[in-house]
C-alpha cells in the first residue's frame, strides 16, 4: 500500500494544488487541460483507494492499482499529444507527462500481467 499512497500524493499533488485554467485567453476551452486535470484527480482518488483496499484485500487493491494507472497514462499521453498540437498554449511540459505516463503506464501493465498470470 506504501508506493499506492506514494502515487495517490504525487497525482494529487499535480492535479489538486495547482488551479487548473480550462480556457485560453480567447475563452477557447482546452480540452488537454481538462484531459490532464481529471487524469491527475482521478489517479490520485484512484490510487488512494487502491491503497485502502489492499489493506483489507491485498489482490483486489492492486487490480484496481494496475487498472487506475493504465486509465491514468492513456489520459497523460492524450493530453501530452493535444499539448504539442497546440502551439498558443500549454498546460505541462509534454515531455514531463510522457515520463509520468511511460513511468506510471509500464509498472502498471506489468502488474496487471503478474496479476493476470497468478491468478
Amino acid at each position: 500500500p506504501f508506493i499506492m499512497f506514494v502515487s495517490a500524493a504525487i497525482f494529487a499533488y499535480f492535479g489538486f494544488n495547482k488551479p487548473w485554467l480550462y480556457t485560453g485567453i480567447d475563452g477557447q476551452i482546452l480540452p488537454f487541460v481538462v484531459i490532464l486535470d481529471w487524469s491527475l484527480k482521478g489517479g490520485a482518488i484512484g490510487f488512494a483507494l487502491s491503497g485502502i483496499l489492499s489493506m483489507f484485500a491485498q489482490r483486489p487493491g492492486e487490480y484496481l492499482y494496475a487498472v487506475v494507472g493504465i486509465i491514468s497514462s492513456l489520459g497523460l499521453v492524450v493530453s501530452g499529444i493535444l499539448d504539442l498540437r497546440d502551439t498558443d498554449h500549454t498546460a505541462m511540459s509534454p515531455m514531463l507527462l510522457f515520463i509520468f505516463a511511460a513511468w506510471n503506464g509500464f509498472s502498471s501493465i506489468g502488474a496487471l500481467r503478474r496479476l493476470l498470470t497468478q491468478a
